[in-house]
């Protein structure tokens, strides 16, 4: 993995105090990302799905790499923290699991935007390209924040 802090995965991802993740604690591979909140992150968590996807031979990594840049642009446009993370897994043959914490302890919001909005598309958008998804509000006692997932079927 080109640069990237890849570990393997444990109940409490970073030894610092940032959150675990909820929804992959059966998976058999679990990779995070510590990204800070800049303009360049979605970026690099696309390129971060690019190489976990191929890393596990899935075939098709198009609708993760959506998913990820939505995901990872809605945390860092409206969380006030300096880092994100991100964590990328297979969590059964056959779909992949991407989840991104922020420091926001806000949902966010689905919104509808007119025509002529440049913003509010994400969340619909994830709503149609992922099987499913949803959002795990983190205890203050966690390191506060959320996870927002998204989970999307896969061929490897």
């Amino acid at each position: 993995m080109r640069g990237f802090m890849v570990t393997a995965s444990a109940s409490r991802i970073d030894p610092e105090g940032h959150p675990a993740m909820i929804h992959a604690a059966t998976a058999t591979d679990v990779l995070p990302l510590f990204l800070p909140s800049t303009g360049s992150a979605a970026k690099s968590a696309r390129d971060f799905v690019v190489e976990c996807c191929a890393l596990w031979a899935v075939k098709d990594d198009f609708a993760a790499r959506i998913l990820v840049s939505e995901l990872v642009t809605n945390a860092h446009r409206h969380s006030p923290g300096e880092w994100l993370i991100v964590r990328v897994s297979l969590d059964d043959p056959g779909h992949l699991l991407i989840e991104v914490w922020d420091a926001c302890p806000r949902e966010p919001e689905i919104l509808t935007p007119t025509e002529e909005q440049e913003n509010g598309r994400g969340m619909g958008l994830i709503g149609h390209v992922a099987d499913k998804w949803g959002i795990v509000m983190v205890d203050e006692t966690q390191g506060g924040g959320k996870v927002v997932w998204a989970r999307v079927a896969v061929r490897r």
